[in-house]
């Protein structure tokens, strides 16, 4: 029987390519994913029903609310990933923060990895080569 502890350690690989033709390898925490990013996606979504066939003006109050909740692609590299391999200058892993992922990459490589993360953790994802579940534990 799994444990709260092993569900909220399990890791999955994920790897994005950089601009400079470079990969960069993270281990992703899903459960991560819980908590604050999850309802401000979900609030985003029911906003985003909410808008649909009213006129621009109808949606001012509602699309300054979605960009209050939007989340950074910077912001889903440092929640979910554990660790990854870029490393500094001095020989140590890049802190995983918001304000040294966007220090350290490029705004298109921020965004590279982001959606290669969101990729690998959507069930059943194009090009994701395994099901969105832990590893089972049963013999």
């Amino acid at each position: 029987m799994p444990s709260v502890a092993s569900y909220r350690s399990y890791t999955r690989t994920v790897t994005a390519e950089l601009m400079n033709g470079e990969t960069v390898t993270l281990q992703v925490c899903p459960a991560r994913y819980a908590g604050d990013l999850a309802r401000r996606e979900a609030r985003i979504g029911q906003l985003y029903g909410l808008m649909l066939g009213k006129k621009d003006e109808e949606n001012v109050e509602l699309v300054a609310e979605m960009d209050r909740l939007s989340v950074k692609h910077s912001e889903i590299i440092a929640t979910l990933a554990a660790e990854w391999d870029l490393f500094g200058e001095d020989g140590q892993m890049v802190p995983l923060t918001v304000e040294d992922v966007e220090a350290t990459l490029l705004p298109e490589d921020i965004r590279a990895v982001s959606l290669a993360i969101q990729e690998k953790l959507r069930p059943n994802a194009p090009g994701s080569s395994e099901p969105n579940s832990p590893p089972s534990t049963a013999a």
